[in-house]
């Protein structure tokens, strides 16, 4: 029997597969398709949060917005081809995320979480130092922002740690991956095939944490 998930699930994946159709195009249907699947993940949380009676811990509202923030960074880099509005917005998201997870888990931490934070560690200074002439001075905002996505991944995998569910890490993993190769294009204009997984890991991200997150209610 279908139930609500399978139809979500066919319903984003019909969305995501339109955004990577028209990626390449760049047209103004790309631009407005492209955060609906994040859009459509808000909106799942948001209505199973809202059709619960019983009292919900107020962290857990969190991840609507954090998705909710997504989308609309998702727009402004496709609109206005600027990684930084988005990247401001992703980075609000990120903070909101690493609430969430520290709600579940409270004080409890695990220290093979920190194992999370080795690519940012490793990857970072390298990109700082090779930004382009261009993108020198936005290097204080691409820190602040890789080291608050390596926190996030680090509570998303010490929350898999604690819990035992693999979504979280693995949408957490997926989110640092897709950031990665994402910074490779727009910082270091460094576009090749590796490039193609970029939006297939962020919305896949997405989903598992939305799927985590509707798993705690």
């Amino acid at each position: 029997m279908i139930n609500n998930y399978q139809i979500f699930i066919a319903f984003y994946a019909f969305a995501v597969l339109w955004v990577l159709v028209l990626e390449n195009r760049k047209s103004c249907v790309f631009v407005n398709i492209k955060p609906i699947p994040v859009l459509l993940c808000c909106i799942l949380l948001t209505s199973i949060l809202l059709n619960i009676e019983a009292h919900i811990a107020l962290y857990k509202y969190a991840v609507p917005l954090a998705l909710f923030f997504g989308g609309v960074g998702d727009y402004l880099i496709a609109r206005l081809d600027d990684f930084r509005y988005g990247m401001i917005l992703f980075f609000a998201g990120h903070c909101i995320y690493i609430l969430f997870f520290m709600g579940i888990t409270g004080s409890n931490f695990n220290p093979g979480a920190f194992l999370a934070l080795l690519p940012s560690a490793i990857y970072l200074p390298l990109l700082i130092r090779k930004l382009r002439k261009g993108y020198k001075n936005l290097s204080l905002l691409v820190t602040a922002y890789a080291v608050t996505l390596g926190i996030m991944v680090c509570t998303a995998v010490n929350v898999s740690i604690i819990i035992g569910d693999i979504r979280f890490a693995a949408g957490g993993l997926f989110f640092m991956l897709s950031d990665i190769l994402l910074s490779q294009e727009m910082l270091l204009k460094r576009r090749g095939q590796a490039s193609l997984l970029v939006l297939p890991l962020y919305y896949n991200a997405q989903l598992l944490l939305t799927l985590a997150a509707a798993g705690t209610v």
